[in-house]
């Protein structure tokens, strides 16, 4: 009588201590395992946030310049219609320093040659490289300009005046850095290379 007691006992306690895992692992989700899990390390997560601000800085800083230069080919684009009204543009928002300077070069030599330019160019933009460590910020971009519809001609007899052979596709190389007292980007200095067509 006293061992079936004893044996009573001892079942109790065994339900009572298998329904207390059961509570906490309903509780805690545990694994079947019985060494330690691993889920959700947490290196890996801490190393992609750590990663990812600077790979966004750079994807901003690459639509940024993007854009400074794309406004910069419609100003220049609006200038070339009448070279000796460059004043009417927009050009100095998004161009300053050596690229400003050549640019009006050759706007003041188109009109002392008065010329003007009918049609619009075509072009495309490639960011070929972002500097966010350097001071100051730099980029460079490459453009691929296609002339085809965008001609000279004398503006007192609408005559065309394109130079035959004349390469009408050609490459274009833009550098653009984070510039004066309001830190925005703006092209200073540009390159063309009508040797390399695209």
């Amino acid at each position: 009588m006293h061992d079936d007691r004893e044996r009573s006992g001892r079942a109790g306690r065994a339900v009572v201590a298998v329904t207390a895992v059961g509570l906490l692992c309903g509780l805690t989700a545990c694994s079947s395992s019985s060494g330690p899990t691993e889920a959700a390390p947490t290196a890996k997560p801490s190393a992609a946030v750590s990663a990812s601000p600077s790979a966004s800085a750079e994807d901003k800083a690459k639509e940024q310049v993007a854009e400074v230069v794309r406004h910069m080919r419609e100003e220049e684009t609006r200038a070339h219609v009448n070279p000796g009204k460059v004043t009417d543009t927009k050009l100095t928002d998004y161009t300053t320093d050596k690229a400003l300077a050549s640019i009006n070069n050759q706007l003041f030599q188109y009109e002392q040659l008065g010329l003007v330019f009918r049609g619009s160019p075509k072009s495309s933009f490639t960011v070929t490289a972002v500097n966010l460590k350097g001071k100051p910020h730099s980029a460079t971009v490459e453009e691929c300009l296609d002339t085809t519809g965008w001609k000279p001609v004398k503006k007192s007899t609408g005559k065309d005046v394109s130079t035959k052979g004349q390469p009408r596709r050609y490459v274009m190389t833009y550098r653009v850095e984070v510039f004066g007292t309001k830190a925005q980007w703006m092209v200073t200095d540009l390159s063309r290379d009508k040797g390399r067509s695209c």
